[in-house]
């Protein structure tokens, strides 16, 4: 198998949806994360998972399940996009996340890690 040939998937534009438009979670609200996924690889992606994990404050935030993209084609994009809900009692300071892709072929994406600033109700 020439490891050419393979989908190369990387994350690119992560972006918070927010109606106050300052990048911030604030309590006790509902959010979208967007994001793109590129297939950067000649080979086609298969059954490509998405994942968004909090690896810090995971108790004050409710994330949508992943969804499975069939396939994405080489040289091709996706925009995809995580429920964010957050709890009344999330405090002041930064939220740390990861996305990180599970692909069918094995031909994943290892975690990307990101902040995001949060505020208080």
């Amino acid at each position: 198998y020439n490891d050419n040939n393979r989908p190369i998937l990387e994350i690119q534009d992560i972006y918070l949806e927010d109606p106050n438009n300052d990048q911030t979670l604030c309590a006790g609200r509902s959010y979208r994360l967007s994001f793109i996924i590129v297939n950067n690889g000649l080979q086609t992606a298969i059954n490509v998972k998405p994942h968004l994990e909090v690896e810090k404050g995971k108790s004050y935030f409710g994330i949508s399940q992943p969804v499975v993209i069939s396939r994405i084609t080489s040289k091709d994009q996706i925009c995809y996009s995580v429920n964010i809900r957050t709890s009344r009692d999330l405090p002041t300071g930064k939220a740390e996340f990861g996305i990180y892709l599970t692909e069918g072929n094995g031909f994943g994406l290892g975690k990307e890690n990101f902040t995001i600033n949060t505020r208080a109700y």
